[in-house]
Protein backbone atom coordinates (compact mmCIF):
# COMPACT_ATOMS: atom_id res chain seq x y z
CA UNK A 1 0.00 0.00 0.00
CA UNK A 2 1.02 3.37 -0.76
CA UNK A 3 -0.14 6.89 0.25
CA UNK A 4 0.03 9.95 -1.82
CA UNK A 5 -1.85 13.37 -1.70
CA UNK A 6 -5.07 12.96 -3.43
CA UNK A 7 -3.90 14.30 -6.98
CA UNK A 8 -0.89 12.21 -6.92
CA UNK A 9 -2.75 9.21 -6.17
CA UNK A 10 -5.35 9.30 -9.21
CA UNK A 11 -2.37 10.27 -10.93
CA UNK A 12 -0.52 7.37 -10.08
CA UNK A 13 -3.40 5.15 -10.34
CA UNK A 14 -4.02 6.18 -14.22
CA UNK A 15 -0.38 5.64 -14.99
CA UNK A 16 -0.28 2.18 -13.60
CA UNK A 17 -3.25 1.30 -15.03
CA UNK A 18 -1.50 2.48 -18.27
CA UNK A 19 0.83 0.39 -18.14
CA UNK A 20 -1.06 -2.64 -17.79
CA UNK A 21 -0.48 -2.51 -13.82
CA UNK A 22 -3.82 -3.43 -11.59
CA UNK A 23 -4.47 -1.03 -7.83
CA UNK A 24 -7.38 -1.23 -5.81
CA UNK A 25 -8.22 1.37 -3.66
CA UNK A 26 -7.87 0.07 -0.10
CA UNK A 27 -10.64 1.21 2.13
CA UNK A 28 -13.25 1.83 -1.19
CA UNK A 29 -14.90 5.13 -0.02
CA UNK A 30 -15.01 3.87 3.46
CA UNK A 31 -17.16 2.35 5.63
CA UNK A 32 -19.93 4.96 6.03
CA UNK A 33 -20.33 5.13 1.98
CA UNK A 34 -21.31 1.08 1.82
CA UNK A 35 -25.09 0.52 1.49
CA UNK A 36 -25.18 -1.73 4.77
CA UNK A 37 -23.52 1.50 7.12
CA UNK A 38 -24.59 4.61 5.16
CA UNK A 39 -28.03 5.26 6.30
CA UNK A 40 -26.39 4.85 10.14
CA UNK A 41 -26.13 8.67 11.91
CA UNK A 42 -22.16 9.55 12.21
CA UNK A 43 -20.32 12.53 12.62
CA UNK A 44 -17.74 14.30 9.73
CA UNK A 45 -14.99 11.34 9.09
CA UNK A 46 -12.73 14.08 7.32
CA UNK A 47 -9.50 11.22 8.30
CA UNK A 48 -11.55 8.67 6.57
CA UNK A 49 -11.80 10.65 3.49
CA UNK A 50 -8.24 11.57 3.15
CA UNK A 51 -7.45 8.03 3.91
CA UNK A 52 -9.93 6.78 0.85
CA UNK A 53 -8.82 9.33 -1.63
CA UNK A 54 -5.25 9.09 -1.09
CA UNK A 55 -4.53 5.30 -0.36
CA UNK A 56 -3.78 2.86 -3.46
CA UNK A 57 -3.04 -1.11 -2.99
CA UNK A 58 -0.11 -1.79 -5.34
CA UNK A 59 0.55 -5.07 -6.61
CA UNK A 60 2.54 -7.61 -3.87
CA UNK A 61 2.46 -11.37 -4.28
CA UNK A 62 5.17 -14.12 -3.77
CA UNK A 63 5.91 -14.49 -7.65
CA UNK A 64 6.54 -10.69 -8.22
CA UNK A 65 9.57 -10.68 -9.38
CA UNK A 66 12.48 -7.59 -8.92
CA UNK A 67 11.77 -6.32 -12.40
CA UNK A 68 8.52 -5.81 -12.06
CA UNK A 69 8.81 -4.13 -8.91
CA UNK A 70 11.26 -1.84 -10.29
CA UNK A 71 8.40 -0.97 -13.01
CA UNK A 72 5.98 -0.12 -10.47
CA UNK A 73 8.31 2.32 -8.35
CA UNK A 74 9.40 4.15 -11.65
CA UNK A 75 6.32 4.12 -12.86
CA UNK A 76 5.03 5.81 -9.31
CA UNK A 77 7.89 8.54 -8.59
CA UNK A 78 8.16 9.57 -12.30
CA UNK A 79 3.95 10.27 -11.78
CA UNK A 80 4.10 11.62 -8.26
Amino acid sequence: MLRAADSAAIRIEAALAAAGIETRRWWGAGAHAHPPTARFPRTALPVTGMLANSTIAVPLYRDLGSAEIKNIVEIMFATA
